[in-house]
């Protein structure tokens, strides 16, 4: 497209709009915030489903950024479908567009995966295309699609839409005002019914021979951000959360959300479990620092509406028979305290710190959910005597937008357990098939390690907390 040619259109906004909430066949693509401002948060995911829009301050832009953004300016880019493909348009007369760091020249077409940022040092997003059937917007909630619609082939003609809004209210205000009545007493009724539904049991997902049925429930963790706290002082650890293979946590059918005490408190096992970024925490821990770090938690449906949570909400077991180690401060992590304000002592020496335990090896949060997966506390507390249990997860450090290709499962022993378990599986839920097929969860992915004298068992016992 000339970018001289360019120009908003109703039928690129309003029509395709209206094409994405009623048809079947429409995709679209996501924009992924790297930076933070008064309209978007980093880490949100906003759902495009339009065939254009417009990026900048201008209050018309369907994704617009504050005036702190001095670089941006009002109408900096577009984005256009052209076919089945979608084309970059710079727009600013004063400031670059980049893509992957390049400044474009008039337009670009868009692979999934590219990073756009308006003008140097400016804000950043990625450009991600969901795959398979969730490229359609048939795959967004009919609700969630209103919404979008509302906010993207809208917002350019607001104020027309305001004027012609006023008159059709002031022509038909006195034919809408019996029905109204009727629908307040409508709305009266399903206010009670939902306030019922609201004090219910959580809905359970129907039990199933077929695992692909309980994907929904499975989640994978992905720290946001992780600090420590020390004497009142709170600082960023210093770690980069993008690199880190966290694990897999999962919703049970009471509302309860489990994983791994591994996921949850990362330096237990330190030096064990592999990762440089677990040894540093463990560092931290054992010279009294407190660890703080925020989780997002994704499964198959998609990357706008992740739980989220931080490792205080959990509950965990500490009692037990601790196994210790002497850790000393590593040269890096006495100078990041030094850098940070936090006085250290004269002289450092080792420190024992706590890095295993003979306790429970799970993390909880009651009520998170509200759906989740059949169990059978039961039947956990005769776990080692079956043969196979099969565990789902996501394996390694999965793509948060392609999480179809990293979730899987395998069938172990509960007890004769020789497989070296990807990190990422840790946290999983352990499934016992019962003779009719069907599967229920019985147990937690904890791995197994050597700890010293003690042998971690590979796979917690529901029962242990339930």
């Amino acid at each position: 497209m000339d970018t001289q040619n360019y120009k908003r259109t109703v039928a690129g906004s309003v029509g395709s709009g209206m094409g994405a909430v009623f048809g079947s066949g429409k995709t679209y693509y996501i924009l992924e915030h790297k930076t933070s401002s008064k309209f978007h948060q980093a880490g949100e995911a906003q759902k495009i489903i339009v065939d254009q829009i417009e990026m900048g301050r201008d209050a018309s832009c369907q994704v617009r950024f504050d005036e702190s953004f001095e670089t941006v300016s009002r109408k900096h880019a577009a984005i256009n479908r052209d076919g089945d493909k979608w084309q970059l348009v710079h727009l600013s007369q004063s400031n670059p567009t980049l893509v992957n760091g390049q400044a474009i020249n008039g337009t670009y077409t868009l692979k999934s995966g590219d990073e756009i940022q308006l003008s140097v040092n400016g804000p950043r997003m990625g450009f991600i295309i969901p795959q398979g059937g969730q490229a359609l917007t048939s795959s967004i909630a009919m609700s969630e699609r209103v919404s979008l619609f509302s906010k993207q082939a809208l917002r350019p003609y607001r104020t027309a839409l305001w004027i012609i809004a006023l008159l059709l209210l002031a022509v038909i205000a006195g034919a809408v005002y019996w029905a109204n009545q009727m629908k307040e007493a409508n709305r009266a009724l399903q206010s009670e019914l939902e306030m019922k539904a609201d004090i219910e049991a959580p809905e359970v997902i129907n039990p199933s021979s077929n695992l692909h049925d309980y994907y929904s429930q499975i989640y994978t963790l992905k720290p946001q951000k992780i600090t420590i706290e020390y004497d009142g002082i709170s600082t960023d650890a210093g770690i980069a959360v993008s690199d880190i293979i966290c694990g897999t946590g999962f919703m049970l059918a009471d509302g309860t959300f489990v994983t791994a005490r591994q996921n949850i408190e990362p330096w237990i096992y330190a030096g064990i479990v592999e990762g440089a970024w677990r040894e540093r925490l463990a560092e931290f821990v054992a010279y009294g620092c407190k660890v703080n770090i925020e989780y997002r938690a994704y499964n198959l449906e998609g990357t706008a509406h992740p739980l989220t949570f931080t490792n205080k909400d959990f509950i965990i077991d500490t009692k037990g028979v601790n196994v210790t180690r002497k850790v000393e401060l590593s040269d890096a992590v006495k100078k990041y305290l030094q850098d940070n304000g936090i006085e250290l002592p004269d002289e450092t020496v080792e420190i024992e710190d706590v890095i295993s335990t003979k306790s429970h090896s799970y993390a909880y949060i009651p009520g998170k959910g509200t759906k989740g997966l059949p169990f059978d506390v039961e039947r956990s507390k005769t776990i080692t005597d079956f043969k196979e249990i099969t565990v789902l997860g996501f394996k390694g450090n999965p793509d948060i937008h392609q999480l179809e290709e990293s979730i899987s499962y395998f069938s172990v022993g509960a007890v004769d357990f020789d497989k070296n378990v990807n990190l990422g599986y840790l946290g999983s839920p352990a499934f016992y098939r019962q003779p009719n097929g069907i599967y229920t969860v019985i147990g937690i992915m904890t791995g197994n390690y050597n700890l010293g004298e003690y042998k971690k068992e590979p796979i917690e016992a529901l029962h242990t907390f339930k």
